[in-house]
């Protein structure tokens, strides 16, 4: 059985087919990441 590829993370999924989310967390096509420049945590770093 191989599992696609959340294209966004290079993780695979967890299903077998393209819904879901990847083993990361992250849905399909997306990447939830928290270190985006626009959060929180970037800005009080500054």
């Amino acid at each position: 059985m191989t599992y696609p590829i959340n294209p966004a993370t290079g993780l695979p999924m967890t299903s077998d087919d393209y819904s879901g989310v990847d083993v990361g967390g992250n849905p399909y096509g997306t990447r939830l990441d928290s270190r985006l420049p626009w959060s929180a945590t970037f800005w009080d770093a500054m």
